[in-house]
């Protein structure tokens, strides 16, 4: 599946705060912002990684992270948010 270049909302700015936030890209990204988002994120924040990357793709970036790289209690709850209905 092929994912659209999408603006990164400005809320995230303070999840990716190690990072040069302005040149991220959506794509390019994707895990950093998707790691982050998980362990520092709001609902709201997470929903827009489920529209933007798809359910499925957030799922498989969980099963592909380290278990170092998403803080356990953010991957349980992530893992059922995220999980194919």
């Amino acid at each position: 599946m092929k994912f659209a270049r999408a603006k990164i909302p400005a809320s995230f700015k303070r999840l990716l705060w190690s990072y040069d936030f302005h040149a991220l890209d959506s794509l390019r990204d994707k895990k950093t912002i998707i790691l982050n988002v998980i362990n520092y994120g709001k609902l709201s924040e997470w929903q827009w990684l489920g529209k933007h990357y798809g359910r499925s793709a957030v799922k498989k970036m969980l099963l592909e992270a380290r278990q170092t790289e998403i803080r356990k209690g953010a991957r349980k709850l992530a893992s059922l948010l995220f999980s194919s209905k």
